[in-house]
């Protein structure tokens, strides 16, 4: 069951931002039930045509970056 409901508008960056209303239903530690709480999440769909790549190319430009700054630190 999918209880959710939302919407979807560009933001002043230009970048789409999707609204989501749902419920978030957890369980504290020792007690039975769980305790339904309302929230709202908010995803960002960056719209640049590079896929998953341009994100594992950006993380791989960082770690090589890390890497160039501790061997000029050796």
């Amino acid at each position: 069951m999918n209880n959710s409901k939302g919407n979807e508008r560009v933001n002043d960056e230009g970048v789409v931002e999707r609204k989501v209303e749902t419920v978030d239903c957890r369980k504290p530690a020792g007690e039975e039930e769980p305790h339904p709480e309302k929230v709202a999440v908010t995803h960002l769909v960056h719209d640049d045509n590079s896929g998953s790549g341009g994100a594992a190319a950006k993380v791989a430009e960082k770690l090589s970056a890390v890497g160039d700054t501790i061997s000029r630190m050796q």
